[in-house]
């Protein structure tokens, strides 16, 4: 049996692990949800178009990330960045079929084994999307503490750092 595994949540249940795994993460790091209920969602979980999903290590939830789907032809017209960054997803719709955007990214704290590799992990749960509708956008929004990661990963920066609506901190779209 392999030591991680990443699976979709299917369920009710492993959707609250992931809300509360993005939970304890953004309060460790000085960001306070509204929530006090140990839940972190937002109105993009419920929507077409989105998925979550947990990283298990040796069975144990450990990580969760969510990619969001944009794509005219299909009628998924908005991204959780969307707002913050209109103009710039409004021109990509335009001219890709497909953006996706991996978002609520999130590491339960104190899980600092393999911390360098758990992002390339949570990433791979975009491979299946390529997969399905060929060639895809893959985009982000990220503050300036962890941009220089997803720069390593091949994204450039398509703005500036600044105050977007509904962030908690300055964000750029990478």
């Amino acid at each position: 049996m392999s030591e991680y595994r990443l699976q979709e949540c299917l369920t009710p249940e492993s959707m609250i692990v992931a809300s509360n795994i993005r939970y304890q993460a953004y309060t460790s790091v000085g960001y306070e949800p509204v929530s006090t209920s140990g839940l972190f969602t937002d109105e993009f979980d419920g929507f077409s178009g989105n998925q979550t999903f947990l990283l298990y290590r040796h069975g144990r939830p450990v990580a969760t990330v969510r990619s969001s789907i944009a794509s005219l032809e299909l009628g998924l017209k908005a991204l959780p960045c969307s707002k913050a960054f209109d103009p710039i997803i409004t021109h990509y719709l335009q001219h890709y079929s497909v953006l996706v955007e991996m978002n609520r990214m999130a590491v339960l704290p104190g899980c600092n084994d393999n911390r360098a590799s758990i992002p390339m992990m949570l990433f791979s749960a975009v491979f299946p999307l390529v997969k399905q509708y060929g060639s895809v956008l893959l985009c982000c929004a990220s503050g300036k503490q962890h941009a220089r990661y997803y720069q390593r990963m091949g994204f450039l920066r398509q703005t500036d750092f600044a105050d977007r609506p509904g962030a908690g901190l300055p964000l750029a779209l990478l």
